[in-house]
């Protein structure tokens, strides 16, 4: 993971682990340890699975950047898709208060993307790649372009 792409997820990861630890609070004086479990797991969850799609995102960026869009929206999907199935097949256990879980883990997916957005924003990350001479070629026109003349 390049140096910007590891500030990012720091960026996204802070912010989450400490509404994730408020969430287990509130959830502890409202349901008691199960609260603080489903919580808990909310957070994880969350945690575990934005931080593998930013990974793998940044694995996109280095080996196929011409399906970087594509390979993040995808990402995001399946994100979103794993978050609803994990959610849906704890909706039963008894170890945990799912609502506790179900509002800390969309508490903390919203808290991860105001982050990632943030970090991303924040960062000086080049998006266009600068030329390496001093003057700009978009001027100048090209000897194969007859159409291209300067002016006189």
């Amino acid at each position: 993971m390049r140096s910007h792409d590891a500030r990012i997820v720091r960026r996204a990861a802070v912010p989450t682990l400490i509404a994730g630890v408020i969430a287990m609070l509130i959830s502890l004086l409202a349901a008691g340890a199960h609260g603080a479990i489903g919580a808990a797991l909310g957070m994880a969850l969350v945690v575990v699975f934005f931080a593998a799609g930013q990974w793998a995102i940044s694995w996109a960026a280095d080996n196929m950047p011409d399906f970087l869009m594509p390979a993040a929206l995808g990402t995001y999907l399946v994100q979103i898709l794993l978050v609803a199935v994990a959610a849906g097949a704890l909706r039963h256990v008894t170890f945990m208060e799912p609502r506790a879980f179900g509002f800390t883990a969309l508490a903390c997916t919203l808290v991860w993307m105001a982050g990632q957005i943030r970090g991303l924003v924040k960062s000086k990350m080049f998006y266009v790649e600068p030329e390496s001479g001093t003057g700009s070629t978009a001027s100048k026109p090209s000897a194969d372009d007859p159409a291209k003349e300067p002016a006189r």
